[in-house]
């Protein structure tokens, strides 16, 4: 994780969205140090909920993951 980088574009793409109005979230299976390292690329900035698998108790792709990040984006 500690190599993970984001490309400028990809970032911008999520500043846009975000400006639109849209809620982003991430719904990952990745293990929870891992994925809070991943964070520090901005993301985590540029994102309303990171609803990581095992966090929550439910893996993908159980739909309900994507229930809780819904409700974790406050929508």
């Amino acid at each position: 994780p500690e190599l993970v980088r984001c490309r400028p574009e990809d970032l911008d793409a999520l500043r846009r969205l975000r400006a639109a109005g849209w809620l982003i979230g991430i719904v990952t299976n990745g293990m929870i140090d891992n994925q809070r390292e991943i964070q520090r690329t901005g993301l985590d900035r540029l994102v309303d909920a990171w609803c990581i698998a095992d966090e929550v108790g439910i893996p993908k792709p159980d739909p309900l993951i994507f229930d809780r990040a819904v409700q974790h984006c406050g929508a």
